[in-house]
């Protein structure tokens, strides 16, 4: 029975030891959203009342987290993609938050988006099921916000470009913001 144990307690020991997970990685179509956004871009937004506004990339995160087989992680290590901002709108967060969050769990599962924009949460499940609004060659996307606790200035729907990211969005009380310093 001890040498039962023993073997046991060695396989285990190993397999935690050097089993790190097969690491996930995102294709580049799911890229193209995390690319939409260079560190130090600049977002100037043009409102249909006059008002402008801004706001700035601070940071990009690609990466994998540490691996934790046990409690979260099973066979695959997740890649993540983070990329944050900073407005003076951000009411709860003045130093900065995500603005997009992109997850892939494995190899098969599909890519999780969570778009954070000015106090609003967008959540796309899976982007291969997305559809752009426009024609095939314009590639941008209609997102309506999650729900929840909101403003009338915060964003109800926003407009997304596969290659620009954000070019417009309309708050709850219906202001439209059009970004005004995009360069094809």
């Amino acid at each position: 029975m001890r040498v039962f144990g023993f073997i046991f307690f060695c396989f285990t020991a190993f397999t935690v030891l050097f089993s790190c997970g097969v690491k996930t990685k995102f294709n580049d179509a799911e890229m193209k959203w995390y690319n939409s956004y260079k560190f130090g871009d600049t977002l100037i937004f043009k409102s249909d009342k006059n008002i402008f506004d801004t706001t700035y990339i601070f940071k990009k995160e690609l990466f994998y987290p540490n691996y934790n087989p046990i409690e979260s992680h099973g066979s695959y290590l997740p890649q993540w993609a983070v990329v944050w901002y900073k407005n003076k709108n951000l009411y709860f967060h003045p130093e900065g938050e995500r603005l997009l969050a992109m997850e892939k769990k494995s190899p098969k599962n599909n890519t999780f988006i969570t778009i954070q924009y000015l106090n609003s949460v967008f959540f796309i499940e899976n982007i291969e099921m997305l559809h752009p609004i426009l024609n095939e060659n314009e590639r941008i996307y209609e997102l309506n916000e999650f729900g929840g606790k909101f403003k009338a200035d915060n964003p109800k729907i926003i407009y997304w470009h596969e290659y620009f990211g954000i070019v417009k969005y309309i708050t709850y009380d219906g202001v439209a913001w059009n970004r005004i310093n995009i360069r094809y």
